[in-house]
């Protein structure tokens, strides 16, 4: 049986996170308290407000979870397995969520995405304009 930890995030707008997963091609479940599953479909213990389900990741991985912190950030709750299997599945949520946020909010200020190209590193350049 795998343990869930938590890893900290800087997600914050549930509607961006949301917006997130669900451009990523998952279908997150949304609630309070939700209870997570193991890959064997064994309820768990562990519980969280946005849900992946463990089918949506692989056949043998356990659901993704991001649970509001006391700081309002929502937080990784993952299993140990699946950080090994997909060490930058988090990291990948997460840089895709401060994307939509970065386009969001310069959107609401006048500015139009020029060009958006994904860097050899994976990180992501984006040009924008402001017409005057």
């Amino acid at each position: 049986m795998s343990h869930f930890t938590c890893v900290k995030t800087k997600i914050m707008d549930l509607e961006q996170l949301i917006g997130t997963l669900q451009d990523m091609g998952y279908a997150p479940e949304v609630g309070r308290d939700i209870r997570l599953y193991g890959y064997r479909g064994d309820l768990r213990q562990d519980t969280a407000d946005v849900v992946i389900r463990r089918n949506e990741i692989s056949a043998s991985s356990n659901d993704l979870g991001f649970a509001q912190s006391d700081e309002g950030m929502y937080d990784a709750i993952i299993s140990e397995y699946d950080v090994r299997q997909f060490p930058n599945l988090v990291n990948q949520i997460t840089q895709r969520y401060a994307e939509r946020v970065i386009l969001k909010n310069a959107m609401a200020q006048g500015y139009n995405t020029v060009e958006r190209e994904v860097m050899g590193d994976g990180s992501i350049r984006l040009r924008m304009e402001q017409w005057m």
